[in-house]
Formats: C-alpha cells, structure tokens, sequence
C-alpha cells in the first residue's frame, strides 16, 4: 500500500509541476506513461501478487494519479486567479489531451502489470 501511495502523491504532483507550474501540454503524455509504469511497479513490488490480481489494482493506482493530477493543476490554477470549474478549466486548457492522459497511464500501467 506504501509504494501505491507514493505512485498516486509522486504521480499527481508531477502534473501539478508539469502541467501547471511549467505549463507543460504535450510532454504531459510522457509524464502519465511514466506515472502508469511506476504504478505498475509500485503493485509488482509491493503486493507480490498472482499475475492476474495486479493488473486492476496498478490501472486504478495509475488513473488515480493522472486524476489527481487534474485536480491538482486546477487548484494550482485557482490560486493564480482561475475562475471556471473543473471540467471546464481541463477541457478549455488542455482539451483532449486530459484524456489521453488516462488512457496512455491506465496503457501502460495495464502493459507493465501483465
């Protein structure tokens, strides 16, 4: 649970950094692949568990993370005197690529845990 735990905070706070602080866009496709193979790690690792059981638990660590992350760079956004909601605010400034973001995670997260 430790090193889940660390993946989700590691990963969130690498969007926030990148995607808010930086103003990084597209390189943030890079960031969730990286975030959904540390995930995957992280269940490798940590849980030991059969093939088959890790591979749910190391998707779900993965979107966590990339959620967060969303949640994070519109709190970051807020603070700089954001106005719009949520979804809006992810759908204005980064359109797409938020989705992409989960898939390319829970991708890879599903590829490394397999």
């Amino acid at each position: 649970m430790g090193l889940g735990l660390l993946a989700i905070i590691g990963g969130a706070l690498g969007f926030v950094l990148l995607g808010g602080i930086a103003l990084v866009t597209a390189g943030l496709l890079a960031w969730a692949a990286i975030v959904g193979w540390i995930a995957a790690m992280a269940i490798r690792l940590g849980a030991r568990a059969a093939r088959a059981r890790r591979v749910a638990p190391a998707v779900i660590l993965a979107l966590l993370a990339v959620g967060l992350g969303q949640v994070g760079i519109w709190v970051y956004a807020q603070a700089q005197g954001g106005v719009l909601p949520l979804l809006e605010h992810l759908a204005t400034v980064f359109g797409m690529l938020v989705l992409l973001e989960f898939v390319v995670a829970g991708v890879v997260a599903w590829w490394t845990a397999r």
